[in-house]
């Protein structure tokens, strides 16, 4: 029972708040430097207990239940007949021992040193949804309480983002959406080319062919690099005759036919 936890904000009130260190006036000058260390210790417990390493077990109905180092049932509470009971807002960080499954049936709950504190919730105070609370995986939880006229803990809120905090994304409707925007522009794509001079095809490439070949017997030509120069019947390479010989270059385009898509000088 003891603990930064058990603190006052207030100095004079703090004089027997931590029983691991005596501090009210008139103590003996002998007793100071045994005060001291058992605020380290206090002060080591809280830290060991932001470690992540808590295990909160899985028990009947969803209750998680850990014990923590530094004992937050409040000590005036558990005596002379009244309910131990954690009376102030507290910060851990947890292990879940065992994923978070029946959710919808039973609601976590989260025992701290005994006490009940109530559902465990989404920061945003919505409930959890099977698989957010992660086996194994820590997770800062603040338990706090849920109306302004409580006078113990009564909520815990999972503060780091859990699954059901992501947008949940229909990908089979982005899928179909792709498929038919994809049948759509299929029907744009380049299935032929040619060139024309002075009105006549020169050189054609089919639709579904690989690659078309010079009708004055040049070498054959490939579509697939989109490289057009070549030897012709006389002998010539490269761009100039093939400029010269073939005024316009055109492709076909499903649903659109033959297009001229640039000219030669």
């Amino acid at each position: 029972m003891s603990g930064p936890h058990h603190w006052s904000e207030f100095a004079a009130n703090n004089g027997s708040s931590d029983p691991n260190a005596d501090l009210r006036p008139g103590r003996p000058a002998n007793t100071v430097l045994g005060a001291i260390r058992g605020l380290m210790e206090t002060e080591a417990l809280a830290r060991d207990d932001d470690l992540g390493e808590l295990v909160a077990t899985l028990g009947a109905s969803n209750v998680y239940s850990v014990s923590t180092n530094e004992g937050l049932i409040d000590i005036t509470t558990g005596i002379n007949g009244v309910p131990a009971a954690i009376t102030k807002p507290f910060l851990l960080r947890l292990l879940f021992g065992t994923a978070l499954s029946g959710s919808a049936t039973n609601v976590p709950h989260l025992k701290v040193d005994g006490f009940d504190c109530g559902p465990i919730l989404r920061r945003s105070g919505a409930a959890l949804a099977d698989g957010d609370l992660v086996a194994g995986t820590p997770v800062l939880v603040l338990a706090d309480m849920a109306a302004s006229t409580d006078t113990k803990v009564t909520r815990v809120r999972v503060l780091d983002l859990v699954s059901s905090d992501l947008p949940q994304v229909d990908l089979s409707a982005i899928y179909a959406r792709i498929e038919s925007r994809a049948a759509a522009y299929a029907n744009n794509c380049v299935q032929g080319m040619r060139w024309v001079y002075a009105g006549s095809i020169s050189c054609i490439q089919a639709p579904g062919q690989g690659g078309f070949t010079s009708p004055f017997g040049g070498q054959a030509m490939s579509c697939d690099y989109w490289s057009w120069a070549f030897y012709t019947a006389d002998g010539q390479y490269g761009a100039a005759p093939f400029a010269y010989r073939y005024r316009n270059l055109q492709v076909y385009i499903p649903n659109q036919g033959w297009v001229t898509v640039g000219a030669a000088s």
